[in-house]
This record gives C-alpha cells, structure tokens and sequence, in this order.
C-alpha cells in the first residue's frame, strides 16, 4: 500500500492500480487489480451511475474485466473522478462482499433430518 492508496484496501477485493493510470487525447485508461466477473462489472456500472452528478465534466465510464476507461477527462478534474471511480469501486465490493454462492450439493430429506438432530445435540449443555 503507498501513501496515495485509500486506507481501506484489504486482500482479496477489487482496487484501481493508479501507478497504471494513462491519458491520450484526454481519455483516461487504468487498470484493476484483477479481472473481474460480469456481475461485478454490471454492479460497478450501477454505482457509477448513482454516483454521477448531472453536468459532471468527463464523458462515459466503460468497463471492461481488467480496465477502466473515461472519455472526455477535462484538466484540472483529476482528484475529483478519482475520487469519483475509488468510491464506485468501494461500494462495488462492500455491496458484493456479502454475497455467497448458493450451495450446490442437495442434501437429501433424511440425510437433512440426521444432521439437524446431530446439530440439536451440540447446541444444548450435556446434563451433569
């Protein structure tokens, strides 16, 4: 982590890379610091949207797996679209973090009945 990175960064969840950033003919390309899966890019694309103010000084965000693109970048808006794409990044992964894949295994109803008698067990204190 340097000294230009959000504090909250942890292993494991999704962060701009800065040090990649680069702009030609005013079109910002910066890399992620991972791929990412369709439903994150999707969930990315609605925060963004919510985020946006109307009359913002840059063009489209796109995103892509491993980038994120900004057309139309003014000078002197710099901080404020950062700022703008760590806090849509932010709230991508906290909105995503919660979520786990449903389980695939189907447990049979008798299977099911056995292992929720063996839990009931461990919850109540053996008797002295």
């Amino acid at each position: 982590m340097t000294a230009t990175d959000p504090p909250d960064q942890r292993p494991g969840q999704v962060h701009i890379d800065w040090s990649t950033a680069e702009v030609r003919d005013r079109s910002l390309k910066v890399a992620l610091t991972d791929a990412q899966s369709k439903d994150w890019r999707e969930r990315l694309d609605a925060v963004l949207r919510r985020l946006e103010q109307p009359g913002h000084s840059w063009g489209q965000v796109r995103v892509s797996k491993r980038y994120l693109k900004v057309a139309d970048v003014p000078a002197g808006h710099e901080a404020e679209l950062r700022h703008l794409l760590d806090a849509a990044v932010q709230q991508t992964n906290a909105d995503l973090a919660g979520e786990a894949p449903a389980p695939e295994d189907k447990v049979s109803e008798i299977d099911q009945r056995m292992t929720d008698a063996f839990r009931a067990e461990a919850q109540s204190p053996p008797e002295p």
